[in-house]
């Protein structure tokens, strides 16, 4: 430990040179932060520009693939459906799984599901029958049901919810609720979206592994 230095005792000389040591030291200090700051953002500019460069790569040949899949399984459905082997009700989703059955591509649907007007008829006249009756009968019955009928942050009725709902079709007799639920589930509606793809290959113990093409949960 060094020993404390008491300024008074110090010729003015000493004072001078003691002010132009820290001031030195200070601006060698300011200089070194400095140059280690400069490191950082050129490393920093240097990574992301060569992390960028090669995720747009890597973003142009899954854009390519993507199309490449697309088209080569809208083709083979076309082929299928005039070979026989789509169902004719079928609505676009199918796989295809190698002759020595150890690789497979799936065409998923991507649907977005929706209620039409339909739908806010049916809504209010269950409610309305609920509040009425099932409130007075059987309160805790009536909270399960009521909850099937809410809504998510984006105004929509859940999909699973409701179907959950259409479970209790015999729950009552009543006009309102048979008629409720049977417009509820005809006004459901679904938006195509797009298509999804799977590959998959068949591991050595027999299960199917996917090849993974989603970036986010490899």
């Amino acid at each position: 430990m060094t020993d404390s230095i008491n300024i008074e005792e110090l010729t003015p000389e000493q004072i001078e040179k003691l002010q132009a040591d820290l001031a030195a030291k200070k601006s060698k200090a300011i200089k070194e932060k400095k140059r280690a700051r400069m490191n950082y953002e050129k490393n920093r500019d240097k990574n992301i520009k060569n992390l960028v460069g090669r995720g747009k790569s890597l973003s142009n040949i899954l854009a390519e693939f993507k199309m490449l899949i697309s088209k080569e399984m809208e083709a083979q459905h076309q082929a299928l459906t005039a070979y026989g082997e789509i169902r004719g009700n079928s609505k676009g989703g199918f796989s295809i799984t190698s002759s020595d059955g150890n690789m497979r591509v799936t065409r998923t649907r991507d649907t977005e599901p929706y209620w039409d007007e339909r739908g806010t008829k049916a809504v209010a006249m269950l409610k309305e029958f609920l509040e009425e009756t099932a409130k007075k009968r059987d309160k805790d019955l009536f909270e399960i049901l009521m909850g099937f009928l809410a809504k998510n942050d984006k105004g929509d009725l859940e999909y699973s919810r409701v179907f959950h709902l259409l479970k209790h079709r015999h729950a009552f007799t009543d006009p309102r609720w048979t008629e409720g639920l049977n417009l509820l589930e005809e006004s459901f509606q679904t938006n195509l979206k797009g298509y999804g793809y799977e590959v998959k290959v068949r591991a050595t113990e027999g299960k199917w592994d996917s090849v993974d093409l989603n970036f986010t949960s490899l």
